[in-house]
């Protein structure tokens, strides 16, 4: 049942220390390296840790930030950390979980509904010019936006219930 656990939050908060490991180390298989490390770490703590998964999440990115800061140390790549990256905390952490989500979520929507939601949200396209840019009606462009919004909405909350 422990290994279960543990393998569920290596899946859900790997991806997370990974981004956060590599955006300091800058090297591929140290951070594939200092993630597991974290993750071991984290087991010999499991007791306390276990209980709060935001204090696990918290725990895992200190831990993860000073063991990519020691790697640099003893690799004597220090000069080259960006320490704007390490000040900016748990606001970049949280910004790079909702990226992944978002991410995730727009994965879930079909080309139609991606096109859509790309033009109009993001690139901020009228409607009735992107409706003549991919040749249907206002109204479909409408609908599929509609859709769309509800999907992510939905794809989103179960994300942020899990999270």
């Amino acid at each position: 049942m422990l290994e279960v656990m543990l393998q569920d939050l290596f899946e859900s908060f790997s991806p997370l220390i990974r981004a956060q490991v590599f955006s300091i180390v800058g090297n591929a298989a140290a951070t594939e390296d200092l993630v597991q490390a974290t993750f071991l770490a984290a087991l010999d703590h499991k007791d306390s840790l276990l209980l709060d998964e935001e204090r696990l999440k918290g725990w895992l990115l200190i831990v993860a930030r000073n063991r990519a800061i020691d790697y640099l140390r003893r690799s004597h790549q220090l000069a080259l950390l960006d320490l704007n990256t390490l000040d900016s905390g748990q606001e970049e952490d949280s910004s790079v979980l909702d990226r992944m989500m978002i991410d995730s979520a727009m994965d879930t929507l079909s080309d139609n509904h991606r096109q859509v939601i790309q033009g109009a949200l993001v690139d901020g396209t009228p409607l009735v010019i992107l409706a003549a840019k991919l040749g249907v009606p206002e109204g479909t462009i409408r609908s599929r936006l509609h859709y769309a919004i509800k999907i992510l909405r939905s794809e989103l909350q179960q994300g942020h219930e899990t999270r």
